[in-house]
């Protein structure tokens, strides 16, 4: 596997406690813990190997895909293959994921009739371009969920998300979500950050190379798939954070 140093802190903490024999439990019955552990190692294997290629995870994720793709990715499988694996893993349930996610989105407002409106539309423009990237027109899809998970960052923190410079954004990082856990969107922003100063067709999923017109590969399921995941996480990330920002009180 590559090398990687991102933390699943909170996860590997879990896990440890799990395997102390010692350790009088976390009130679960010794039966229970397998499957749990199974779980979690899942989790953080998938934040500590997928996050750097551009996969964000959030709290619906394809257990048994990722769990292929880390099976893939032991037995030598190139970036494209595990790319391949996770995106058909993502499709084959899409309906589910967006289905548990968007309406937490939408209920983050309900403290405001203002924000309510703002994330309400929001979601109804992610549903856009869900049904775009159904219809296999990616290039349709991912300018819509860069605008929104740029646009989301804002409403959260008033700054943006699509920066290198830590002067200039709020970490995405939280003690109560998966997709908040340190090493998973910090370190997928790092690709969808990236600079392209020349105009190519790589398929990066550089929101500059992309909107900026210097990537002219990007339309790809598995960009969109990277792309509608990300949005997904950051709306589990910010909901909280979004339920009390200042300006939207009534």
């Amino acid at each position: 596997m590559p090398s990687s140093e991102t933390g699943t802190k909170e996860i590997n903490e879990l896990l440890r406690r799990l395997n102390d024999k010692s350790n009088p439990g976390i009130g679960l019955s010794p039966s229970s813990y397998q499957p749990i552990r199974d779980l979690l190692e899942g989790v953080a294997n998938g934040v500590k190997y997928f996050a750097p290629l551009g996969w964000a995870y959030f709290g619906k994720w394809p257990v048994a895909g990722t769990n292929a793709a880390l099976k893939a990715l032991v037995a030598g499988a190139e970036t494209a293959e595990v790319d391949e694996i996770l995106t058909r893993a993502w499709n084959d349930d899409l309906s589910e994921w967006y289905r548990w996610s968007l309406p937490a989105l939408r209920r983050a407002g309900n403290h405001s009739p203002r924000l309510r409106q703002i994330l309400w539309r929001r979601a109804e423009l992610i549903e856009k371009a869900i049904e775009h990237h159904l219809k296999g027109a990616y290039e349709a899809s991912i300018p819509i969920l860069y605008a929104q998970a740029e646009g989301l960052a804002y409403d959260a923190t008033g700054k943006p998300f699509f920066t290198k410079s830590s002067r200039h954004y709020v970490a995405a990082i939280d003690d109560t979500t998966l997709a908040g856990l340190d090493g998973n969107l910090e370190v997928a922003r790092v690709l969808f950050s990236d600079d392209v100063s020349e105009t190519q067709d790589k398929g990066s999923l550089s929101r500059h190379g992309i909107l900026h017109g210097r990537e002219l590969a990007y339309d790809t399921e598995v960009v969109s798939t990277k792309a509608l995941v990300l949005v997904l996480s950051l709306a589990e990330h910010w909901e909280q954070l979004l339920a009390k920002v200042p300006g939207f009180e009534d």
